[in-house]
């Protein structure tokens, strides 16, 4: 009852606590065992993501609002956050309008409700050991979740470029220890509905983007054809930004050898582009082990 009474004076009368038109979102990197994720808020009674954010209370410093946004929407506290950029496109509050608030809410919301004006954020980043940490859900999400960074769904307002902002600056972090960030492409068309980065000239572009040696794009040949590329023509000029290759056929994700993709071709594409790294195995067998390994060689001529 005393959530649902705060949840309204925030709506209703927040402008007389906050700072109107401006909020902090923070990118919350999670690390373990070689993988990289990021912390997602799925919202009450809607299916949209986003990053964990808030206002800033008039009195705050920046950085004691950040701490504390980050400790009320998700019980994460005692983590170093780090400012990186300010985002102020005038559409990034575009997609979130009075139905959605209200969907969680369960208040009706006028037209010139503080919530719906034009709001400028700024981002903060951290990087924590994911096993170590337990977000907790507030007023507005169900859940939270770590997602990894190769999987990030299409979020709210500006969040995904934010990511990509962040991942820029947390570049450097990750090659100091000796990590390398994979961006991995995967098909909307059958495995992953609904995913924003389906395409393989999205992700060489997000790479180009971060334009740091410790980033790179995982190109599976599986997804890339089944969303109809071709690898000569997506991997064209843009070879060295690829840091891994995974192979699988098509249909079904089995072994090579299986399906329709002409493996010789494809092979000789990524040798005459320059790819001389490994080829990754990430199929679902047909058969016993080494009977699908064994047409996985002949496949792709080992």
């Amino acid at each position: 009852m005393i959530m649902e009474k705060e949840t309204r004076e925030l709506i209703l009368n927040g402008y007389k606590y906050y700072l109107p038109h401006l909020s902090i979102d923070c990118v919350i990197f999670g690390y373990h065992d070689n993988q990289l994720k990021i912390l997602l808020i799925k919202l009450k009674n809607l299916n949209d993501k986003c990053l964990p954010g808030g206002y800033i209370k008039h009195s705050e410093i920046l950085q004691q609002a950040a701490n504390r946004i980050l400790k009320e929407r998700t019980g994460l506290e005692k983590i170093f956050l780090q400012q990186f950029e300010t985002f102020g496109d005038p559409e990034r509050t575009k997609m979130f309008d009075q139905k959605k608030i209200s969907a969680i809410s369960g208040i009706k919301l006028s037209k010139d409700n503080w919530m719906m004006g034009r709001f400028v954020s700024i981002g903060y980043y951290a990087i924590v050991e994911y096993s170590k940490v337990s977000p907790t859900s507030d007023a507005f999400s169900e859940e939270y979740m770590w997602c990894d960074i190769h999987k990030v769904p299409r979020l709210l307002f500006d969040h995904n470029e934010m990511i990509v902002a962040a991942l820029k600056t947390a570049a450097p972090i990750a090659a100091d220890a000796g990590v390398s960030l994979l961006v991995e492409p995967l098909n909307s068309r059958l495995d992953h509905v609904g995913y924003f980065l389906d395409h393989t000239a999205e992700g060489l572009d997000i790479i180009e983007a971060v334009d740091h040696p410790s980033v790179r794009l995982l190109y599976d040949m599986y997804h890339s054809t089944v969303m109809d590329e071709d690898p000569a023509e997506v991997l064209a000029d843009r070879i060295d930004l690829v840091g891994h290759v995974q192979v699988a056929d098509v249909p079904g994700r089995h072994e090579p050898g299986s399906g329709t993709i002409d493996w010789a071709r494809y092979i000789a594409v990524l040798r005459s582009l320059g790819y001389d790294g490994a080829l990754g195995l990430e199929y679902k067998p047909t058969g016993p082990t080494e009977e699908t390994l064994a047409r996985t060689r002949t496949a792709l001529g080992l």
